[in-house]
């Protein structure tokens, strides 16, 4: 009798992987660059300072860069922010700035507590900004 189980849950499984994959629901970026914003550098550094205020995130350093290659429909702002917060504070502060720049997402972000028992951590989180290519420079 086992030899025939055996020989049941093999065949089940050769059917299995004959099946297709169901396709995933992934939605795709919009060819267009419609949607995003015009650039004005002005604009996002006073949108991510006025959410870091509203968090109480104190910038220690920021540094933006524009990454305009030719090859992409759009233009990318690379944002870098270093700064010592509580666990807290950083966590209010990503989906806060995600409402108000929907166009900004998180790229990397990596922190350090100096020791076990400190409250803050010495983070550095990497962003990236998109706009419209067709925008002002």
């Amino acid at each position: 009798m086992k030899h025939e189980e055996v020989a049941q849950a093999s065949d089940q499984l050769l059917q299995a992987e004959q099946l297709p994959l169901p396709k995933r629901n992934v939605s795709q970026p919009s060819s267009s660059a419609d949607t995003l914003p015009l650039f004005s550098g002005a604009a996002l550094v006073q949108g991510m300072n006025s959410v870091a205020k509203d968090v109480a995130i104190p910038f220690d350093e920021a540094v933006y860069m524009l990454d305009s290659s030719a090859a992409m429909p759009y233009k990318t702002y690379r944002v870098t922010i270093k700064t010592v917060a509580g666990y807290a504070e950083i966590r209010r502060f990503l989906p806060a700035l995600a409402a108000e720049l929907p166009n900004v997402h998180l790229d990397t972000i990596h922190c350090v507590r100096p020791d076990l028992a400190a409250t803050t951590l010495s983070c550095e989180l990497a962003f990236s900004a998109f706009f419209s290519k067709a925008a002002r420079e």
